[in-house]
């Protein structure tokens, strides 16, 4: 029997998972206020119930349905439920300082179950994160989304125009 390269196993295991990573910079705010409000966030919007910020938004809001799985020093690592198929996604997100002084949050969302298309699903699992509710604005004023690689994503999102994000992340 020969070895097997681990390496090529798990790549060839998540090809068929619909997923999408991309930076997030952000100019003004230190590492530790956005890694915390991300961690409030995400801990306002667990199930559907009560215990989501949300709720009145109705039981199908892709706002709700989080959960914290792990949270270190280098790594956050998030949950989304769908409301209607509650399917799960796997959430990272590494958030530090670069060498300008800008903020950087690597994040990346992967559909666990095997799909191809996911109504750029994985897209918003990150980008609800960054907003208050489905108003039409990003919890930072000085905020750019780059180095998209994304199975599918809202037209325009990763050249500063969100119109279509906002609309999209809305909905999924």
């Amino acid at each position: 029997r020969g070895r097997v390269d681990a390496t090529s196993l798990i790549s060839s295991t998540f090809a068929s998972h619909a997923s999408c990573a991309y930076d997030i910079i952000i100019k003004g705010v230190s590492p530790e206020y956005v890694n915390s409000s991300i961690v409030e966030q995400v801990r306002e919007r667990t199930s559907w119930g009560q215990t989501c910020i949300y709720t009145n938004l109705g039981n199908n809001t892709e706002f709700c349905g989080y959960s914290i799985v792990s949270l270190t020093g280098a790594l956050d690592h998030f949950q989304h439920e769908t409301p209607n198929a509650h399917y799960i996604d796997d959430i990272t997100m590494t958030i530090y300082s670069d060498n300008s002084g800008e903020t950087v949050v690597e994040a990346k969302s992967v559909s666990e179950p095997n799909s191809f298309y996911d109504y750029d699903t994985n897209f918003c699992n990150i980008f609800n994160l960054l907003r208050n509710g489905t108003n039409t604005k990003l919890n930072y004023a000085n905020i750019q989304l780059k180095g998209g690689s994304c199975t599918f994503y809202p037209s325009g999102a990763f050249s500063g125009n969100y119109d279509a994000a906002y609309k999209q992340c809305d909905q999924y």
